[in-house]
């Protein structure tokens, strides 16, 4: 409970504008609470209505009715505008169709899918107040009276609010316009009665959150149109319908999360008053609705997505919210006829372009985002039918919208939302395009802290994407203590993965377990997380990374990184990538005193390891992951969350060592190729630093890591650098190809590839025959090699 001193404490801080915007709100809550708010009745409602239109109407429900219509043909999405069968069946797929009519379907059958828990029976005639994971059913009283984050009031209120999203409702106006079964029309009208009569404005869990308002608003605005043809929604319903928008509109505006949750909530709060402001034009508050949805809009982009992309927030799922934000805004504000072009538009268009080009680099090769931070498990608008977790019809409708020809090859020709944003046009827009992989392959974005490694862009290819963020400005509600953690594809086949987030507020452990660093592919010790948690949704501290370095050639990508660890520690994490071939991971934890030390990979669910016998690698058919340290491997059963509320079986990689002060791990992981002699990798013991031989293919890769400047030697490599790597083939010791990073002396046999007095950051080379072809930081030379063996 805050004390009055903390609240005074609280209140010193906080400037004159949000002090009066809090105030007014909780003035107006208070108000509302004793007075209740009321629907305003039809006669109310056509005083609302603005000039011009109350001299046009005729104080009905059918003139009600053909105002709307009128403007939507208009400015609505132009997938309204022809044959929906047609048109959908001839873009999408006649196999996209039929995803639709079979969901629809089963909704009819009262089954509705929710989140990661699939299909839920919650019945054709539903409690809108029940949870129906829990079965609680949350009281009719004010909405200012619940506790948001307390279970025992209404269950998860995420799983409560996602089916009172009427998403659903999307779903059925679908499939009527595919089929023009009155079935869904009749089921829709029937529910979105029994909504409005179940809860009315104010009362019940239904109107805590000023987004869900929203997100709900935006479903009914889609729902009238998609079945606006149907003899089940009357002139009588539409105007009932419209009189809750505008008190869902009152509702909004008045309790904006400005200072309450300035992230997505804000966003998509603005994005609903855009909605409402451009489908209702006729109402006297349509104007100010529009002006404010779009001000903030423009306003909020800028802080909430940073110059290189990334959200604020540190969530990948919700970077993709508020990407699909701004294309519905786009697309609707120039379907309305209102755009402007100034300093803040020209900000926008350079954040959103930054942003899908963040999501198009951080995709797996299957198209589906690593579970960075948080995942509340929805989507704006069901619109289209792939897994929720696919980002490419994001990227095409951004491609669509904005002409991106490396979006349109992202998105792969899932093109179920652009269709639905822009109709056929935008599916014509799409095949233009001339779809090309993007230019560049691996990746930073420094700024954020987040780098993406890849060999290809095409389904069989690498990835891995690191997570080195900083401070934010975000409160991090939605951010994990994932620090140095990876994501990683091998072949195309996700391997290791991000643990998700399975729940906000329904199992208080849980929330607590899945932003854990020991949840992630990162080191922990003592089994303490790098940052602490002070409930579900803040932090008591938060580690910080650095990035120490970055750097990409056409032979290798190399990333290396520090961040804090309890007791005053540090954690610095390397990642070396052979291109094509495998990745080495170093970690080293420097904390004083004894600890345990240990660090963990997640396999995605699809994965079934199993560690050899002699325990000398973890791995299955296509891969094999070795560690070598101080301490021992361990396999683990274990549980992730690939969509929030649901639960997968998973693997671990447990490795831990008790040390004193400090410990290292390295870790291979490479592919098995078909075919050929499954890889190994041995740890040679030298006199300075480590040496690890790699047997691979036709190869015998050398990895050496010097310590502090001393020269490391073996037969035919002589080097002072931090890392060195050489690939020889298995009939002939000499070097290939070289790689060395942070160094100054470097030589094969007794040729000196590099001599330098001061710091050479990066070597590459190719030898062919006896030259070695050199790239040291950038300059080109070709060495002639001495003294070699015959």
């Amino acid at each position: 409970m805050t004390t009055p001193f903390k609240a005074l404490k609280k209140i010193r801080t906080i400037g004159f504008d949000e002090l009066r915007t809090r105030g007014t709100q909780l003035v107006t809550a208070y108000r509302d609470r004793l007075t209740g708010v009321e629907v305003p009745d039809r006669t109310e409602f056509f005083r609302l209505l603005d000039d011009d239109s109350r001299l046009d109407v005729r104080n009905s429900a059918d003139s009600i009715r053909q105002l709307f219509f009128e403007n939507s043909r208009e400015c609505f999405f132009a997938s309204m505008r022809e044959d929906g069968a047609d048109a959908f069946a001839g873009s999408c797929g006649q196999a996209a169709a039929e995803r639709l009519i079979k969901a629809a379907d089963a909704i009819c059958d009262g089954r509705i899918e929710i989140l990661g828990f699939g299909l839920l029976d919650v019945g054709t005639e539903i409690d809108w107040h029940r949870e129906p994971i829990s079965g609680i059913v949350s009281a009719r009283k004010y909405w200012k009276e619940f506790n948001e984050l307390d279970p025992s009031e209404s269950g998860d209120k995420r799983i409560l609010w996602e089916l009172n999203r009427h998403q659903h409702f999307f779903t059925l106006g679908a499939a009527y316009r595919l089929t023009q079964d009155e079935r869904y029309a009749h089921l829709f009208a029937r529910q979105l009665s029994s909504w409005i009569h179940e809860n009315p404005p104010g009362i019940g869990a239904n109107w805590i959150s000023s987004l869900e308002i929203a997100f709900r608003s935006i479903s009914w605005l889609w729902a009238l149109n998609l079945f606006k043809d149907s003899p089940e929604l009357t002139s009588d319903l539409v105007l009932d319908c419209i009189r809750l928008l505008y008190v869902h509109g009152r509702h909004i505006e008045t309790y904006l999360s400005t200072y309450y949750s300035p992230n997505t909530h804000l966003t998509g709060e603005a994005l609903g008053l855009y909605y409402l402001g451009t489908q209702l034009p006729f109402l006297g508050s349509a104007a100010e609705w529009r002006r404010r949805g779009e001000d903030i809009l423009l306003t909020e982009i800028s802080k909430q997505i940073s110059s290189d992309g990334v959200y604020f927030e540190r969530s990948s799922w919700y970077q993709r919210y508020t990407v699909d934000f701004y294309l519905h805004f786009y697309v609707l504000r120039e379907l309305f006829g209102e755009t402007a072009y100034d300093e803040r538009n020209a900000v926008a268009d350079q954040r959103l372009n930054s942003a899908l080009t963040f999501l198009l680099n951080l995709a797996r090769p299957d198209g589906t985002t690593p579970l960075i931070g948080d995942d509340d498990g929805g989507r704006l608008l069901p619109l289209t039918t792939q897994n929720e977790a696919d980002l490419r019809g994001t990227l095409s409708a951004g491609a669509a919208v904005l002409g991106r020809s490396d979006l349109a090859y992202g998105g792969d020709e899932a093109i179920e939302d652009a269709f639905w944003l822009l109709g056929p046009a935008g599916i014509r827009t799409l095949e233009k395009l001339n779809a090309r992989a993007p230019e560049t392959l691996s990746c930073s974005f420094a700024e954020s802290g987040y780098f993406v490694m890849r060999n290809g862009w095409t389904p069989t290819d690498d990835s891995l994407v690191i997570d080195c963020s900083g401070p934010d400005t975000s409160s991090g509600a939605h951010h994990h203590a994932d620090l140095l953690s990876i994501d990683l594809c091998l072949r195309g086949q996700s391997l290791f993965v991000d643990p998700g987030t399975y729940t906000y507020s329904g199992r208080p452990e849980k929330r607590e377990h899945f932003r854990s660093s020991r949840a992630h592919n990162t080191l922990s010790v003592d089994g303490r997380s790098t940052s602490v948690s002070a409930g579900p949704f803040s932090w008591k501290s938060r580690a910080e990374g650095k990035t120490k370095e970055w750097i990409t050639d056409p032979i290798f990508d190399y990333f290396e990184g520090q961040g804090q660890l309890p007791n005053g520690g540090t954690h610095t994490r390397s990642v070396l990538y052979i291109r094509g071939d495998y990745f080495v991971i170093r970690d080293t934890a420097q904390v004083p005193g004894e600890h345990y030390f240990e660090v963990n990979f997640r396999y995605a669910p699809e994965i079934v390891p199993e560690k050899d016998l002699e325990g000398d690698f973890v791995g299955d058919a296509r891969h094999r992951t070795f560690i070598f340290g101080s301490g021992a491997m361990r396999l683990k059963a274990d549980k992730i969350s690939p969509q929030y509320g649901r639960i997968a079986d998973s693997t671990r990689i447990r490795y831990i060592a008790k040390e004193h002060d400090r410990t290292e791990f390295v870790t291979f992981v490479l592919p098995c190729e078909q075919g050929s002699t499954p890889p190994e990798v041995l740890d040679i013991p030298i006199d300075t630093g480590r040496m690890f031989v790699v047997q691979y293919g036709d190869y015998r890769d050398v990895l050496l890591f010097g310590e502090r400047g001393a020269r490391i030697r073996t037969e035919s490599i002589s080097s002072d650098f931090a890392l060195t790597w050489a690939r020889t083939h298995f009939r002939n010791d000499l070097p290939e190809q070289l790689v060395a990073i942070n160094g100054a002396r470097l030589s094969i046999v007794t040729s000196p590839i590099v001599h330098e007095e001061t710091n050479v950051r990066c070597v590459s080379a190719r030898r062919f025959g006896k030259e070695m072809y050199v790239n040291a930081d950038g300059e080109r030379q070709t060495v002639k090699l001495t003294d070699l063996p015959n």
